[in-house]
């Protein structure tokens, strides 16, 4: 005798699950748009103010720990004011930067370019298996940014890492842990015109 009360196989309803079954949590259903978890990490680098052009450059660099290659990653170099009006940004530029690791030493050294130099503010995706990248915008003491009076605003990085292939939930909570990204030197305020 059959004390199954679910339905014949051949009565399923909507996205394959029988009818008259209540799916509450469809652990083993793979979300249908890939990518859908995403970790964003964004911060402030350089604080620019209204006033005298210093004279001087203004570099800075950051870097980029990109744990892995199943992780898509968009780097984001874009300046904020603080009244939220749009400037018109001129000779400023970046770049992205491969970097390799000696698995027996431990240390680092450059590899070729990844994107750039580009005008900033700007955006890029980084679709490899690049561990360790290193940013750099340039402000050289030709950066314009066409401040209204007593207007202020601060250069920030922004990584976004999000799956580009299916992963579980507890081997992408230990690829966000190994991702991050740094801000070489403290942020500084200087000053253009």
């Amino acid at each position: 005798m059959n004390d199954c009360t679910c339905p014949p196989p051949n009565a399923a309803g909507a996205g394959g699950i029988p009818r008259g079954i209540v799916v509450t949590n469809p652990s083993g259903f793979i979300d249908p748009v890939a990518g859908g978890r995403k970790r964003s990490i964004s911060k402030p680098a350089l604080r620019i103010t209204r006033g005298a052009n210093d004279g001087s450059a203004h570099n800075f660099n950051f870097r980029i720990a990109n744990p892995s290659d199943r992780l898509r990653l968009v780097t984001t170099a874009a300046f904020e004011t603080d009244s939220g009006t749009e400037l018109t940004i001129a000779n400023v530029t970046w770049q992205l930067q491969a970097y390799i690791r000696n698995s027996a030493t431990g240390r680092i050294s450059p590899a070729q370019l990844i994107y750039g130099p580009k005008a900033a503010p700007d955006g890029y995706e980084v679709d490899t298996g690049t561990t360790d990248i290193k940013g750099t915008v340039f402000l050289p003491t030709t950066a314009s940014f066409g401040f209204a009076v007593g207007d202020a605003g601060t250069w920030n990085i922004q990584c976004t890492w999000e799956p580009n292939e299916s992963i579980t939930d507890s081997e992408l909570a230990d690829l966000f842990a190994a991702c991050s990204l740094t801000i070489d030197g403290s942020p500084i305020a200087t000053t253009y015109l």
